[in-house]
């Protein structure tokens, strides 16, 4: 830690090679709306089989150790030192035309929350800003790295996010939900989790929201799969 936080150089390097990594793995998961499923079915198998206090051996992928290593680096150095190079690499991911660029920013970002959370937690309302806007984009893909961010925010901010923060997130995902509606019927499964996180972690702020727009097309996405 005291390497990267002394020498900026290689801290930008090695977060660039860590975002590159992640990369690949977006476009090289051409099943990527099964792999939740594929991953949940072989934890669910492990359980089932009483694996769930034993050490398990996993091969990961280049892409999978990259973001692990980008999760470890963001829990080491923290956010004061970290996330001035991060983010900088990250809205410039943003802004780019490729889809797997703007994919690869909120898949970082969400990665960045655990380990930066003292530093993010002022940033709240920029980040949902920034989900927002992500939320609009026309690739699905992109829509459902904005669920996933939300349900990372809603896991690691549960104390932090106030009525207002949740109040949007809400609206944000309805809105990814009605633009997904004739993509991937699979990213529907990541919408669901994510209010459960709602539920789960806040039911006296939750009870106050209202989840019509939600159920309203959770209710359409049911219709359409059972075309």
């Amino acid at each position: 830690p005291k390497v990267f936080k002394k020498t900026t150089k290689l801290l930008q390097d090695t977060v660039h090679l860590y975002l590159d990594w992640i990369r690949e793995g977006v476009l090289d998961e051409s099943n990527w709306v099964k792999v939740n499923y594929i991953e949940k079915e072989a934890e669910e198998e492990d359980e089932d089989e009483g694996n769930e206090d034993q050490e398990i051996d996993v091969v990961k992928t280049l892409p999978q150790s990259a973001e692990a290593c980008l999760d470890h680096l963001c829990l080491v150095i923290h956010g004061r030192v970290l996330l001035p190079v991060l983010f900088g690499q990250i809205n410039q991911l943003i802004t780019s035309s490729d889809w797997s660029h703007r994919y690869t920013s909120m898949l970082a970002t969400s990665i960045a929350l655990e380990g930066c959370s003292m530093s993010l937690a002022s940033r709240i309302p920029d980040l949902i800003s920034k989900a927002e806007e992500m939320a609009q984009d026309t690739n699905p893909r992109v829509r459902w790295g904005v669920m996933r961010f939300t349900g990372q925010l809603c896991l690691d901010f549960k104390d932090k996010l106030n009525p207002s923060h949740l109040s949007r997130l809400v609206s944000l995902l309805g809105n990814c939900l009605d633009r997904n509606i004739d993509d991937q019927p699979a990213i529907w499964e990541t919408l669901n989790a994510t209010t459960l996180f709602f539920e789960n972690l806040m039911p006296s702020m939750v009870s106050s929201l209202n989840f019509d727009h939600i159920i309203d097309s959770l209710y359409t996405c049911l219709l359409y799969t059972s075309r």
